[in-house]
């Protein structure tokens, strides 16, 4: 049977609480206002950034963007705004400044860091200027992404992913920069995982073909075309999309994916 691009399956989650890229996977019994003050940001600043109208109806299991920064602005008011990254061991704002091609001071200025000398491994900063992509460029062409995290699959299985729905061979690029390597299977097809420069792993699968070597792509890059390979196979095309937060489980992409694409 084939798969109906409409559907979109919500599923209520008691999750553990652990973050996503720059966010916070909500539990049972969070609220929006106790999620801002376990952060130190103001409930508006997570509400908006993430378009929730209704601040009462936060859905355990979602994951949450969590503005960086004393109630998620710069200290010239401006939200914060860019791709997150993972500080490694080692790292310190200069190092991340030159990856990111920015500098020390706009990462101080976006995070609010009192300290730029006291950055902990395992912490999010928010790189300015930077710009989290849309995994299919689609274009002209109809796009359609299906919020399906965690919906059943055959075998008491679960989708991991998100599905975004285009026509056979639109370009799939890397949304951030890092290190490619190809994979494939019975089930995946012609697959791919990004560990991103974020610190997050990007899984993808059903290409049609590959068009990036493996190693080193910037953001952007086209990675392969969308397809209907593995168990997709009479299905419409599409991109199956996950992401694995420090290379650990999945969580929802949908937070990223509603925004970017």
């Amino acid at each position: 049977m084939r798969q109906l691009r409409a559907l979109i399956v919500v599923v209520l989650l008691a999750a553990s609480g652990s973050a996503a890229t720059g966010g916070y996977t909500v539990r049972w019994g969070d609220t929006l206002s106790g999620i801002a003050k376990r952060f130190g940001v103001a409930p508006s600043s997570i509400a908006n950034a993430n378009g929730i109208k209704n601040a009462d109806r936060i859905i355990a299991g979602s994951v949450l963007v969590v503005p960086q920064g004393k109630g998620g602005t710069t200290p010239s008011g401006a939200p914060a705004s860019g791709v997150f990254h993972v500080v490694k061991a080692g790292e310190n704002v200069a190092s991340i400044a030159r990856r990111f091609k920015t500098t020390p001071a706009a990462i101080v200025a976006a995070n609010g860091l009192s300290d730029p000398n006291r950055i902990r491994e395992g912490q999010r900063l928010v790189i300015p200027g930077q710009q989290w992509l849309c995994p299919v460029r689609a274009g002209s062409a109809p796009m359609t992404p299906v919020h399906n995290y965690l919906a059943p699959r055959p075998g008491g299985r679960k989708h991991m992913g998100n599905d975004i729905f285009a026509p056979a061979g639109t370009a799939v690029v890397a949304p951030v920069g890092g290190v490619l390597r190809h994979v494939s299977g019975k089930t995946a097809g012609n697959a791919f995982y990004l560990a991103g420069d974020d610190g997050t792993t990007y899984y993808g699968a059903h290409l049609s073909s590959y068009v990036a070597a493996p190693g080193r792509v910037s953001a952007g890059t086209v990675i392969g075309r969308v397809g209907a390979t593995g168990n997709a196979e009479g299905m419409d095309p599409h991109l199956h999309f996950e992401v694995h937060p420090n290379g650990g489980a999945a969580v929802d992409p949908w937070p990223l994916l509603s925004r970017a694409c």
